[in-house]
């Protein structure tokens, strides 16, 4: 079995409710530096609340958040977060947006050095000055992806980001985030609905299953970029999603017990 580096995210979740509603319960989630995971489940079984957790968005929980092993509380620049939509302020510039953070706009937004950089490396060169409304969806999610990277964060966390785009655009996104996390070697943590999106862009899929500390297998993709989106190990480790999917479906009468996603298989 292959040694897995010392993680950097480490997430516990003892407990975490909506009022009397249990969402989450003694989850268990580590990610190593630069690695790439993709989070699926069924609707509603807490993967976006693991993600705001995760974020900083949601302090109302039992466990803890660890990165580099350091207790994390609240929002931090160390993890960015980039939503289903852009959420691009339409009166701001495109660098305006990217650069939001500085609270400086106009032309120190639309020269500063990595703002000129992240729109060159996500295809938007050119567009500094133009507004959101004359944007494609793509291209809107470009600056998002931009935005999220500007502050440096040491971790990329993205709830469904390329569900509002046409299936072409889709594809030229996936691709898009796997330049850019691995030019930036920073660690992803990834919510989609999408099976063969999570396989293609993940070292590993982990599968939360409908009740809550359901106990799941996570997958790991052996399988070095560039990646064949038809390949027989991309289609292999898809049977074993669906399998682990119907599995938690299957077993929602279960009494719930620990749920681990930072075992190696």
């Amino acid at each position: 079995m292959t040694t897995r580096p010392s993680p950097l995210l480490d997430v516990v979740v003892h407990d975490k409710r909506f009022r009397r509603r249990k969402v989450l319960q003694d989850v268990h989630l580590d990610i190593a530096p630069a690695e790439i995971v993709g989070l699926v489940g069924p609707s509603g079984c807490g993967k976006s609340t693991l993600l705001r957790i995760v974020a900083g968005l949601d302090t109302r929980y039992r466990g803890e958040v660890l990165l580099d092993g350091h207790p994390l509380r609240g929002l931090t620049r160390d993890i960015g977060f980039i939503f289903q939509e852009p959420r691009l302020f339409p009166w701001l510039t495109v660098s305006e947006n990217v650069a939001f953070e500085l609270g400086r706009g106009g032309d120190h937004a639309h020269h500063h050095p990595r703002v000129v950089q992240l729109l060159a490396e996500v295809g938007l060169a050119g567009y500094e000055r133009a507004l959101p409304k004359t944007l494609s969806g793509g291209q809107a999610q470009r600056v998002a992806i931009a935005r999220g990277l500007f502050r440096e964060p040491r971790v990329l966390l993205l709830d469904e980001p390329f569900s509002a785009v046409d299936p072409l655009t889709r594809v030229r996104l996936q691709e898009l985030l796997i330049d850019v996390a691995i030019r930036h070697a920073v660690t992803v943590l990834l919510v989609t609905h999408d099976i063969d999106e999570a396989l293609f862009l993940s070292d590993r899929v982990l599968v939360l299953g409908a009740v809550p500390g359901l106990s799941i297998e996570p997958i790991t993709v052996a399988l070095q970029r560039p990646r064949d989106r038809d390949s027989s190990t991309l289609l292999v480790a898809r049977r074993r999603v669906l399998e682990t999917l119907g599995r938690a479906s299957a077993r929602l009468d279960t009494p719930p017990h620990r749920t681990l996603l930072s075992a190696t298989h």
